[in-house]
């Protein structure tokens, strides 16, 4: 039975749905933890689902300190549901089926009193960061792949209307291979950052700092607004990890910082990664991240 914590693994959420069933390793985020969950019919556990479950005070907490003069963080959760719920539908995004509200108690609430908020999703599978992790780096056929289908992923974002914002290894899955994908299927998951435009113009310093383009945090300094194309930048610094496992791949790895590179083109870092990685590929990393913003001083505030 759900304490204070609210629901947690073994317990169905309220609606009988759904229930959590294990704690999915290296998914905690800024929000919550993600668990492997499972449709329940009968009482019997049926289909595998994914079920992020949300502190709210937390990310409350976390919005405001992106969005220090928002006067309703709940608003803006709401409308990264409606994103991921009502706008997209395609093969490569992972899906939002429903969100359900708890108080600390487990019990039924709304979203304007709610403790916990959990996000039912289609599963998605294993974390890129964890496959390329495990191989040391992707083999250039399997990166070729998995690569094109996180293009044509991204390219149905914009076309939707949608910039991510948040593009990186960690939020990027893969599922089981099958006769069109023998290296598995993307799915890009995490709306956090995400937003539409009918939302308004891109202007917040967001992002993962190994993986945002320069322009967000030089817009944000100046005042101006940015647009979609700085996904193109996070995609350039994933192909990079996908290929040679370095930089905050290996950071994770290793549990030790290491600086992110900052050779110029054509990368060094490519060309000496443990496999030879060709020069079209390293074009095409080079031509989406061609540099880095520099360091920041050691004494800086």
């Amino acid at each position: 039975m759900p304490g204070h914590d609210g629901p947690e693994v073994g317990d169905t959420l309220p609606s009988g749905r759904y229930r959590i069933v294990a704690p999915i390793p290296n998914a905690q985020g800024a929000f919550g933890q993600v668990f492997e969950g499972a449709v329940m019919t009968d009482g019997v556990e049926g289909q595998k689902v994914a079920v992020k479950k949300i502190t709210m005070s937390r990310a409350i907490q976390s919005i405001r300190s992106i969005y220090p003069n928002m006067p309703n963080p709940r608003a803006h959760l709401a409308r990264e549901w409606r994103t991921s719920l009502l706008s997209v539908n395609h093969p490569y995004i992972c899906r939002t089926h429903c969100v359900e509200f708890t108080n600390a108690a487990g019990t039924p609430a709304d979203l304007a009193t709610c403790k916990f908020a959990f996000v039912i999703m289609e599963w998605a599978g294993e974390a890129l960061i964890d496959v390329v992790l495990e191989r040391g780096g992707l083999e250039e056929g399997s990166a070729r792949e998995i690569f094109w289908q996180i293009l044509i992923g991204i390219e149905e974002l914009h076309k939707t209307g949608i910039s991510h914002r948040d593009i990186k290894p960690e939020n990027i899955t893969l599922l089981g291979a099958d006769a069109d994908h023998p290296h598995g299927v993307v799915k890009i998951v995490d709306f956090g950052l995400a937003k539409t435009e009918s939302q308004g113009a891109l202007e917040s310093n967001v992002g993962t700092e190994r993986y945002k383009a320069p322009e967000i945090r030089e817009s944000y300094e100046r005042g101006h607004a940015y647009d979609s194309k700085v996904d193109v930048w996070s995609l350039g610094c994933t192909l990079y990890e996908m290929l040679t496992a370095k930089g905050s791949l290996a950071n994770r790895a290793n549990g030790a910082p290491r600086p992110a590179c900052r050779c110029p083109p054509p990368c060094a870092c490519l060309t000496a990664a443990r496999r030879q990685v060709s020069s079209g590929w390293t074009r095409l990393c080079t031509s989406t991240a061609t540099s880095l913003p520099p360091e920041p001083s050691s004494n800086a505030a």
